[in-house]
């Protein structure tokens, strides 16, 4: 790189010298605002809005996001990760740090104008689009080195920048930095919560094998609870595993996971000499926050599991339906009913002993929910009713 060419070709000072052009602080805080939401609700397709936003607010023909990166041998290079305007079909290029004004920027730490420069920058003369000028800002946090750059070009002699647009590529720099910054953090942060999943995922299917193990090593009426007690740790794993998958970790969708859950409860041999239980699924497509998934997972397995116990009739396979819906005031309802023998007429649920249907009432007060048995003759079935709160905690 020429540096004596290239500062000819630098005329970063006529930015003050131009006329400044008026510029439009409404539009430009309308725009902030929406970039704001943006970087809130999308944070990883903020960089796919700020590029045309830059173009629109300096007038010009082209504009982008250069971002520095480390190859594996060690060069830093510069890459267009984002590009709007006629230099949009350029985007993914990836130049040498020091053939680059954008790493020139970045390492004076200052905006610079260049003109024409495919004149000292061989990338440029490869685009195919001519560019007249071509102004340049850093992105950089305070007291760091710059990560890339944000800049703005013209393809012909009649636009020609001014103190305004460099005003204007600055101030949307600073917000550019800051959403890189967002970004970052929230991808270590997935990082971590995925890891975090992961070892409890597997910390709890270590629990539950070592129960499994342990059950079949004593009398069969423990070796029941032991294995039950390896089926809620479990069914709480189902989540975690669930949540390592998917790319959020605050809410888990129901029906996959009340799915598969299902899968292992109906493989459960609670007595070999019956028939596999026959479970049928009745499920709306529905987010919950990772503890109420947790809660009615709990209560899924305690209800199937006491279908399957205590449904047997006349020899045939237990038969349970699990069906969930929502009504319209967001109040999602549960139900799991068996065809078994029904529940006793003088049944009361606050008197039972058992730590299955204990677990049930603790986990459905814990979703502020109600549990309400439904005594008759020919079946079995327990209905739970909970607000709906959406996907997030």
């Amino acid at each position: 790189m020429d540096m004596q060419n290239i500062e000819q070709a630098l005329i970063t000072g006529q930015l003050d010298e131009r006329t400044p052009r008026h510029s439009d602080p409404d539009r430009e805080i309308e725009a902030y605002c929406q970039l704001a939401e943006k970087v809130v609700e999308f944070a990883d397709d903020v960089l796919k809005e700020i590029a045309p936003l830059a173009g629109d607010l300096c007038r010009a023909g082209s504009a982008g996001i250069s971002l520095m990166t480390t190859e594996s041998d060690g060069g830093v290079v510069i890459k267009w990760e984002a590009v709007a305007g006629q230099l949009a079909s350029h985007r993914g290029l990836s130049v040498a740090k020091d053939d680059s004004p954008c790493g020139l920027s970045a390492e004076r730490r200052t905006p610079l104008l260049i003109d024409r420069p495919a004149r000292v920058f061989p990338a440029f003369q490869k685009l195919g689009t001519p560019v007249e000028e071509f102004l340049v800002v850093p992105l950089r946090e305070r007291g760091k080195r710059a990560r890339g750059t944000l800049w703005v070009a013209t393809h012909g002699v009649e636009r020609k920048f001014d103190a305004t647009d460099r005003l204007v590529l600055q101030r949307l720099g600073h917000f550019t930095a800051l959403a890189l910054h967002i970004i970052e953090e929230l991808k270590q942060r997935d990082m971590l919560v995925h890891e975090m999943n992961h070892r409890v995922k597997n910390s709890l299917q270590l629990v539950t094998s070592l129960l499994s193990l342990q059950s079949k090593r004593v009398s069969e009426p423990l070796q029941v609870e032991l294995q039950m007690a390896a089926r809620r740790i479990q069914s709480i794993a189902r989540v975690h595993d669930l949540l390592q998958q998917g790319k959020e970790y605050q809410s888990v969708a129901l029906r996959p996971y009340l799915e598969s859950l299902c899968r292992d409860l109906a493989a459960l041999q609670l007595d070999p000499e019956r028939q596999a239980p026959q479970i049928e699924l009745e499920l709306i497509d529905v987010e919950l926050p990772t503890s109420q998934t947790i809660a009615l997972g709990i209560i899924v397995t305690e209800l199937v599991v006491n279908a399957i116990k205590h449904g047997f009739k006349n020899g045939h396979s237990t038969r349970v339906k699990v069906s969930l819906a929502k009504s319209e005031d967001d109040v999602l309802h549960l139900a799991v009913e068996d065809d078994g023998n029904g529940l006793a007429p003088d049944f009361d649920l606050t008197r039972s002993t058992g730590i299955g249907l204990h677990l049930v009432r603790a986990m459905t007060a814990q979703l502020h929910g109600s549990l309400r048995p439904v005594l008759a003759a020919e079946r079995i079935r327990f209905e739970i009713t909970f607000p709906y709160r959406g996907g997030s905690e």
